[in-house]
């Protein structure tokens, strides 16, 4: 199997390009979060126990954690938000 792409990008074209890189991690992409030219994070696709936080291992089901219920609701309020300002 092949190694994972690896791509140095800035904050800003993270910001200005979110939608290619969210689709970059879905294909397996990982990159190197830039800020005034030094690296400060990596970003990759999501951990065995992050996924474990959402959902159920043997049955993909979403799974109830107070930590994971908490972020949906976050996610949930600002959407609803974003939506209103329309």
């Amino acid at each position: 199997m092949p190694q994972p792409k690896t791509i140095a990008i800035t904050t800003e074209n993270l910001r200005d390009n979110l939608p290619t890189v969210r689709s970059g991690l879905t294909k397996g992409t990982r990159y190197v979060l830039l800020y005034r030219e030094r690296p400060i994070a990596e970003i990759g696709g999501i951990t065995k126990e992050v996924d474990m936080m959402f959902f159920d291992d043997k049955y993909k089901i979403p799974k109830i954690n107070p930590n994971a219920e908490k972020i949906k609701k976050k996610v949930a309020a600002r959407k609803k938000e974003r939506l209103h300002r329309k």
